[in-house]
């Protein structure tokens, strides 16, 4: 808020995509994934609440498969 961005996974992927390739937001806030790529962001919805091993898992295998999935992109973009 102190920054005057919108209090939301949109408003953070907002202030940040100058800056990143990727956004990984909680599921809760799946309704703004479309709002999210539509930045230039490949993201994932996922639950980040890390309650437990299980969901901790699933949430750093989602970040690294992003990950990879954009550095694919970028390794076809610098060969056309």
């Amino acid at each position: 808020r102190g920054t005057g961005a919108e209090v939301s996974a949109r408003g953070v992927a907002q202030l940040y995509a100058a800056w990143c390739h990727g956004f990984v937001l909680d599921q809760r806030d799946a309704e703004q994934l479309r709002d999210v790529a539509a930045l230039g962001l490949a993201a994932r919805a996922v639950d980040t609440l890390m309650r437990d091993v299980a969901i901790s898992e699933a949430l750093a295998r989602t970040c690294l498969a992003l990950a990879e999935e954009i550095r694919r992109a970028q390794k076809r973009e610098a060969n056309q």
